[in-house]
């Protein structure tokens, strides 16, 4: 069956054409260092279960990775390359989205950064997590929001929200105990929520030009004396509101 080896800052590259699952290889997958690369130009793909540490997705061509849960690096896609399906990811490093193409998200993720740089990302309903101080940057294309999106490090970290475009958030939700999620869009520009706003532990901090908006129906779930809005804050509309700010 063969066995795939990777280790340094070795480079596996695949160029393929037609329907299959890719690495070819079926023995056992010992991948602690390097890149695997697939450039899917024809139909489909599926991409081999295991635990990559760097996986590039580039071509033209959509991707099924449900049989990976672990990638201990980067997950990079480029080029017009798309996720047609994902079981509950987690990506160690940071999940960089240039691809100009459209991918909605079958389920969910968690990452150390989200970097959006073309195209659109739809979370599909799921969760995603930011898990470290790489945090969410969006700096062009879009993000399509129904689901949460988490800052949740498994350690104290202070990840910012930031990229030169600003983001519009569904549930955005903040459990950081110690610290703080920062609005850091440049130019800067309001980072928007546009249905709620949870605060659990960790306070966002903003300024007048960094500013979160809350959208007409968006709402408030929880904040304390621990989970608050430092700096300023906008709410649209005319329904009662209670303004979390420290």
């Amino acid at each position: 069956p063969g066995a795939l080896n990777i280790d340094g800052i070795s480079q596996l590259e695949l160029q393929r054409s037609v329907e299959g699952t890719y690495p070819e290889l079926t023995g056992e997958y010992t991948l602690t260092s390097g890149t695997v690369e697939i450039g899917q130009t024809g139909d489909s793909a599926v991409v081999s279960p295991a635990t990559y540490y760097n996986l590039t997705l580039d071509g033209t061509k959509a991707y099924d990775i449900s049989g990976i849960s672990t990638i201990s690096n980067n997950l990079n896609m480029s080029d017009t390359a798309v996720l047609n399906d994902n079981d509950v990811l987690t990506i160690n490093g940071t999940f960089t989205y240039s691809s100009y193409g459209y991918t909605a998200l079958q389920d969910d993720i968690s990452a150390y950064g989200i970097v959006i740089n073309h195209g659109t990302l739809d979370d599909g309903g799921n969760n995603i997590t930011i898990a470290g101080a790489g945090g969410w940057t969006l700096n062009s294309g879009s993000f399509n929001p129904s689901g949460q999106t988490i800052f949740a490090p498994p350690v104290p970290l202070a990840p910012s929200i930031g990229g030169r475009r600003p983001t519009t958030f569904y549930d955005l939700v903040v459990n950081n105990p110690g610290y703080n999620v920062t609005l850091n869009v440049s130019p800067a520009a309001a980072t928007k929520v546009n249905a709620y706003l949870e605060l659990d532990a960790g306070n966002i901090v903003t300024d007048s030009n960094n500013i979160l908006l809350m959208q007409d129906t968006a709402t408030v779930v929880n904040g304390s004396a621990a989970s608050y809005v430092s700096g300023p804050m906008i709410k649209e509309g005319n329904t009662d509101f209670v303004f979390p700010i420290g």
